[in-house]
């Protein structure tokens, strides 16, 4: 959903004869629009830049600025190369910073709440026409976490200073599912739909495991743990959401 104001020109050019294609060329500036996904809950404000789109090379966009959970936002669209199937995506890349908070707020969960603080993200959506009525389409979120802080037992304590390689996808063609991989130490495949949100989580080294039929499976191996202090965590977890207790 968009809102806001976009200021263009338009050259269209028509061959008389033979079957060359018409072609079109718009260039334009956006203008404090607003572009909503319902959705995701995604609310993008403020937007502004420069925007062009030709018939024979899609859409560009180059210095776009606006506002994501009240974080300045800076990105850019082009037109990706054609699939195997002949369809052309469309890609956004964004770089900005994102907010424990803002973020808790957006899943509407507080799963963060051994988190705190801010750090600069990279974000790509993909977005590939499947037929005249259909889309795919992937987001994909990376970060080096330095200026977030883990409020976690040994070895996943972590402070705001250290870098911290993560990667976290989602599908828009499966709502509600993502997968999630920290540096090597954590990974894991969520669904949050419906009423019993389902995960399959790995600690230290393993695989990530398949998403059970209900609850959360957790596997994994740590060289060592303190069981106290994880005791301490969950109790600590437990008291601030509610999904722990639904979830197990």
């Amino acid at each position: 959903v968009a809102s806001g104001r976009y200021r263009a020109g338009l050259d269209l050019k028509i061959p008389l004869g033979g079957e060359a294609a018409p072609e079109l060329a718009v260039d334009g500036q956006l203008q404090q629009l607003d572009l909503g996904n319902p959705g995701l809950a995604l609310n993008f404000t403020g937007i502004k830049g420069d925007l062009s789109y030709r018939s024979a090379g899609g859409i560009t966009a180059r210095r776009i600025q606006g506002e994501l959970w009240g974080e300045p936002v800076s990105a850019s669209i082009f037109s990706g190369e054609q699939t195997a199937s002949g369809n052309q995506p469309l890609v956004l890349r964004a770089n900005g910073e994102i907010a424990v908070e803002g973020l808790r707020q957006w899943l509407g969960s507080s799963a963060f709440s051994v988190a705190s603080g801010k750090t600069p993200v990279q974000a790509e959506m993909t977005i590939v026409p499947v037929d005249d009525k259909s889309i795919e389409s992937n987001i994909r979120i990376r970060s080096d976490l330095v200026g977030v802080a883990f409020e976690l037992p040994e070895p996943f304590a972590k402070p705001a200073s250290q870098s911290r390689m993560l990667q976290y996808d989602l599908s828009l063609a499966r709502p509600g599912y993502s997968e999630l991989y920290i540096a090597e130490m954590l990974s894991g495949r969520f669904d949050v739909r419906g009423e019993s949100p389902r995960a399959g989580i790995r600690i230290g080294r393993g695989t990530t495991p398949a998403l059970p039929a209900t609850g959360v499976l957790i596997s994994g191996a740590l060289r060592e743990a303190d069981l106290g202090q994880w005791l301490d965590t969950f109790a600590r977890f437990r008291t601030s959401t509610g999904d722990f207790d639904s979830a197990l």
